[in-house]
């Protein structure tokens, strides 16, 4: 019984040690293989950081260059924005001497336009000061008043006129234009064509209707000069009858009754505008012949030309390929990346597998 007993024990004891033998070599040979996965993993994980490692030097390489680039592009910015802030800093102020300096010519301008329209009679400085007078006392406009003085003055034989004369119906109508209530630039259009008529020597079609439409007044006392309506007067000049001559009479006739109705209208703020810009203008004159102030301006210019065009050559190395070319070297360091990625893909498949987890991760 105890033999058959013993018996049983030892086949039991067999067995199980046979099954411990069994699961310890089954166990080795586990370890063995994770040990063999371990270091061949290891192997992998080096030659990928290999690979790693190269495209960290890379793309270190190209930020380096990108961070020069960036910075060589945002000094020429501020050389340029430098000159050009004090291009337009010396352009402000010297806009205001400029806006002087052809205030001064215009007037230096209709200065010899008196001496042109003077050179027979020789009475530049009387024509000269009793413009100036006739442009303060109506508040008109002293370029308009020389241009209509030279226009008469050109056909001063025609009309049988003298320059004082002249002089008188130049303030004559621009008092008749300030009682008509004419603006600056109808008053413009009524000189010329006012101008055009006397140089013609007749008044035409379209010379009356520009009078008529512009400086209404000036028609009212040519047809009170004529002693006709305003109908007749038409007919008149549709007849060739309207000389030029005759105008120039009647209205001078008038001059004094025209002045008393002038002095009756109130000053309005365009008036005194001119007053002041005239006076202005000659005192700016003068000083010009005084001190030559208009030479050094110009000279000033012709030096901020040269500033600027120096100014230039720091724009011009800011050009449109070099600010791209910065913008593309950002994006290398991206295409390097992606093509050693490609790379690892390529020769570890480990590796690929565990950068798409990677980037599923992120996307989650």
């Amino acid at each position: 019984m105890i033999n058959e007993n013993l018996g049983t024990i030892g086949v039991t004891f067999t067995a199980k040690y046979d099954s411990l033998n069994k699961a310890e070599k089954e166990s080795a040979k586990i370890m063995q293989a994770m040990a063999s996965n371990i270091e061949r993993l290891e192997k992998e994980f080096k030659k990928s950081s290999k690979g790693v490692e190269r495209f960290s030097e890379k793309a270190s390489k190209e930020f380096k260059d990108l961070r020069k680039d960036i910075i060589q592009e945002t000094n020429k910015s501020k050389n340029a924005i430098v000159s050009l802030t004090q291009a337009f800093s010396v352009i402000g102020t010297v806009y205001i001497g400029k806006e002087l300096l052809q205030t001064a010519d215009n007037f230096n301008a209709l200065t010899i336009r008196i001496k042109t329209a003077t050179k027979e009679t020789a009475d530049f400085h009387q024509v000269y000061q009793s413009l100036y007078d006739i442009t303060q006392t109506t508040g008109s406009n002293f370029g308009a008043n020389v241009s209509l003085f030279q226009g008469l003055a050109r056909s001063r034989k025609e009309l049988g006129a003298t320059n004082t004369e002249i002089l008188k119906l130049t303030k004559t109508f621009n008092q008749l234009g300030t009682i008509s209530g004419a603006s600056t630039e109808s008053m413009k259009n009524g000189l010329l064509q006012f101008n055009q008529a006397m140089a013609g020597g007749i008044m035409r079609a379209e010379e009356y209707n520009s009078i008529i439409e512009n400086i209404p007044e000036v028609a009212n006392r040519i047809a009170k000069g004529f002693n006709v309506t305003k109908g007749q007067l038409r007919q008149l000049m549709l007849d060739g009858k309207l000389l030029s001559k005759d105008i120039f009479k009647v209205l001078l006739s008038q001059a004094q009754e025209i002045d008393t109705q002038f002095k009756e209208t109130p000053k309005t703020m365009a008036r005194g505008w001119n007053e002041l810009t005239t006076s202005f203008s000659k005192f700016l004159s003068g000083l010009d012949k005084a001190v030559g102030f208009t030479t050094t301006l110009a000279n000033l210019f012709s030096k901020i030309a040269g500033f600027l065009d120096d100014s230039k050559e720091n724009i011009k190395e800011i050009t449109l390929p070099k600010l791209q070319g910065s913008m593309w070297s950002g994006n290398l360091a991206k295409q390097i990346f992606d093509q050693e990625r490609k790379k690892i893909f390529a020769s570890n498949q480990p590796m690929k597998n565990k950068l798409i987890l990677l980037d599923q991760a992120k996307i989650k």
